[in-house]
């Protein structure tokens, strides 16, 4: 639209000092979240990837878990023929 727009006025606008301050307000608070949010991710994949190494050097499998060996604390996923009840 704003490419083949005559008038292009409408697609401006103009910012005021305190404007312009309260932006940049929001634009540093916004990147401290996506910082925060990103450096959590980072940490619970060094978990994730620390978990599977001891895994796999316990004996675990790729495909089974440390999880899916804990009965008590976990419920069985495993499939069964349909209508076959627990």
């Amino acid at each position: 639209r704003f490419k083949s727009a005559k008038n292009k006025i409408p697609f401006t606008y103009m910012l005021t000092p305190p404007g312009l301050e309260e932006k940049a307000r929001l634009t540093v608070n916004f990147l401290r979240r996506k910082m925060a949010e990103y450096e959590e991710i980072q940490r619970q994949i060094a978990e994730l990837s620390q978990e599977v190494q001891e895994d796999r050097q316990n004996g675990f499998s790729q495909t089974e878990t440390r999880r899916s060996r804990k009965e008590s604390e976990y419920t069985d996923v495993s499939f069964r023929p349909k209508g076959e009840i627990l």
